[in-house]
């Protein structure tokens, strides 16, 4: 088999959706700066006029503070000073707010080379305007660093291209404990050039209307990629039957970890798309595999279950019976579950593999 490589041909700036929101976003961070600008400078001129009252530059008697003496002087001090720190404490806020924004967000086309047994290709992917590349893309860098984590040679390496990272509670929907199967469908659908909103999916594909945090399941996900006509296979991997959400009928089976770890090698050479995986308790994004000389097994994991980027995504290495044997996952409280240790595959899982048609 020949393994995939990485190549990167650069981005370019893609302006045509951004600029109206561009345009209100500056005007909202100028009056951020102003207003603290002006109030600062207002206080601390009003600390002058009471330093000149107190020393007497002013004449005898223009106000009640010439005649307050060394007090007075204090009192003006003190409030020039407020002036100031009300002035500093603006500009350092305004200047750490577009430093963020000019980090997280931007608008951006990727153009990267995959190369598998059958084909060479490259596709182009868009990245929407609102979903800020740092905090989002799998990226070039990931990638790279995931092929020379435990350097040396390989039986067979893949991935999936162009897949965005969505976890807990990001773009504003609180969803910390319930709604993983939901954000590995949206990392699913990235990778097809699909964006739905969490919300969305969530009140077209629960089964209960009513239900305010209802878990979802790779079924979920199969009916989502059913409706917007990309192709996909539900997998029962250990498993005797599925469950009300993901059902038995709906399913193929696999049994032993071989037979996965060939079946995702195949799968991502071929349509290089994220693999939901589901055991019922969690669920979590295969986004990449090595298989090592030694035949470890090395996975790259997306992780919905964390609350930040950094914590998500990580590898475990497995045996060839699909135990957990190193990881470079960390389960931290202030990160998010502890779901890392149970990221291993001699267990029953059901997995969502997304197959798009490919050039």
């Amino acid at each position: 088999m020949e393994n995939s490589y990485l190549q990167t041909s650069g981005f370019f700036v893609d302006d045509s959706q951004a600029a109206d929101s561009q345009v209100k976003e500056a005007g909202s961070n100028l009056r951020a700066l102003i207003i603290p600008v002006a109030i600062g400078t207002s206080i601390a001129v009003a600390g002058i006029f009471i330093v000149l009252a107190a020393v007497q530059v002013l004449p005898h008697g223009v106000n009640a503070i010439s005649s307050c003496g060394t007090w007075g002087y204090v009192a003006g001090v003190v409030v020039i000073s407020g002036g100031v720190i009300t002035v500093v404490i603006g500009l350092v806020v305004y200047f750490r707010h577009k430093a963020v924004k000019e980090v997280g967000t931007s608008n951006i086309t990727t153009k990267i080379a995959h190369k598998d047994d059958n084909s060479n290709r490259i596709k182009t992917q868009k990245i929407r305007s609102d979903i800020p590349i740092t905090e989002k893309t799998i990226g070039n860098q990931e990638l790279e660093h995931f092929r020379t984590y435990k350097k040396g040679e390989d039986k067979a390496y893949a991935y999936a291209l162009d897949a965005s990272f969505f976890y807990y509670d990001c773009d504003d929907v609180k969803d910390y404990e319930w709604g993983c199967a939901w954000r590995c469908i949206q990392i699913c659908a990235s990778a097809v050039n699909l964006f739905p909103k969490f919300k969305e999916l969530y009140v077209k594909y629960r089964l209960d209307s009513k239900s305010q945090k209802e878990w979802a399941e790779p079924g979920y996900g199969k009916r989502y990629l059913d409706d917007e006509g990309i192709p996909n296979q539900l997998i029962l991997y250990n498993k005797e039957s599925g469950t009300s959400k993901t059902p038995t009928e709906w399913c193929e089976k696999i049994n032993g970890f071989p037979a996965l770890r060939d079946k995702l090698v195949a799968h991502f050479n071929r349509y290089a798309t994220p693999v939901m995986a589901d055991d019922v308790t969690f669920a979590m994004t295969i986004v990449g595999i090595r298989v090592t000389a030694l035949d470890e097994t090395i996975l790259f994991i997306a992780d919905p279950h964390k609350i930040n980027r950094e914590s998500g995504l990580y590898y475990i290495v497995l045996d060839n019976e699909g135990n957990q044997i190193a990881t470079t996952g960390v389960d931290n409280g202030k990160n998010g579950l502890s779901t890392v240790k149970s990221a291993y595959f001699n267990k029953g899982w059901m997995l969502l593999f997304p197959q798009p048609e490919r050039d």
